[in-house]
């Protein structure tokens, strides 16, 4: 996985937002290339509607994207292509 421990630190402060299970999947879990974003999954333990799912977007993203200093993209677990194919973040 291309993260530094001080990014999967950040990003675990994603429970500081909301109970949630997270993934990390995409083009970071592949150690041969370079670049990309980091793409999170998050599987919320409570029930959000669409609109606090925007707002939590972009608070997290916003979060994030300081704390680690690479461009964060986040989804839903509705919106992603299934836990299957990420990494827990524990």
């Amino acid at each position: 996985m291309r993260l530094e421990k001080r990014d999967i630190e950040a990003i675990k402060q994603i429970k500081d937002f909301i109970p949630a299970d997270i993934y990390i999947y995409g083009s970071r879990l592949d150690n041969t290339k370079k670049g990309g974003d980091v793409d999170i999954l998050l599987v919320p333990k409570i029930s959000l509607t669409p609109i606090e799912k925007v707002k939590l977007k972009m608070k997290i993203k916003s979060f994030l994207e300081e704390k680690i200093y690479k461009p964060v993209d986040i989804v839903f677990e509705n919106q992603a292509l299934g836990k299957e194919n990420g990494i827990k973040i524990d």
